[in-house]
């Protein structure tokens, strides 16, 4: 027999990215910004984190774990830029709704402070994927919903068109997280297609 896997949804998981230094610098930055602001729901920094001096560091991570994982793939590209960048503090009780990242081509979130109570959870694209469900096992090659916990110094990457929410933080203590997408920068098709592009 011969098994293929078709069309796959490659989502990416590291843990322990950072020093625990490092860890503690941007969170103590993250909450400097957010204790600027009205902070009674939940909140999320300007979209430019990426071009300050506190994320270089991390920028420069983001964008050598993305570039790795799409020559992995096969995709060639120029180069990635990341075009939005920016701070989530998920209060107790608060959720995030189903959505996706329009115009981008890989997304990822970082969990800079978080507990095993408010992960994320992503859909299966397909939308004739739900019209039959048997009783099964779940598992990665059988569920519509599969879901991530949420624990701190955990970088997740995923396609931007994936549709995702993150469920209620049940714990007592805020979810700090960094999110972004990338887009890739060059040529994009076959001009032999009439379908080529440069971003």
């Amino acid at each position: 027999m011969v098994h293929h896997k078709l069309f796959p949804t490659n989502v990416f998981l590291y843990d322990n990215l950072v020093s625990e230094d490092y860890l503690y610098k941007i969170k103590n930055s993250i909450l400097e910004d957010n204790s600027k602001s009205d902070t009674s729901s939940n909140w999320q920094s300007s979209y430019e984190l990426h071009t300050t001096v506190e994320f270089r560091a991390f920028s420069n991570l983001v964008l050598s774990k993305n570039e790795r994982i799409l020559k992995s793939l096969g995709y060639h590209f120029d180069r990635l830029q990341i075009t939005d960048m920016w701070a989530n503090v998920l209060k107790p009780g608060q959720m995030h709704e189903v959505h996706n990242h329009s115009n981008n081509f890989y997304s990822g979130v970082f969990y800079v402070s978080a507990e095993k109570t408010s992960g994320i959870n992503f859909m299966d694209p397909r939308p004739q994927a739900t019209v039959f469900l048997p009783k099964k096992d779940n598992n990665l090659d059988n569920t519509n919903i599969i879901s991530y916990e949420s624990q701190s110094n955990r970088m997740l990457l995923f396609p931007s068109w994936l549709s995702h929410w993150v469920p209620i933080n049940k714990s007592e203590h805020d979810r700090i997280s960094i999110s972004w997408n990338i887009m890739i920068r060059g040529e994009l098709g076959e001009h032999e297609d009439f379908q080529s592009a440069t971003f």
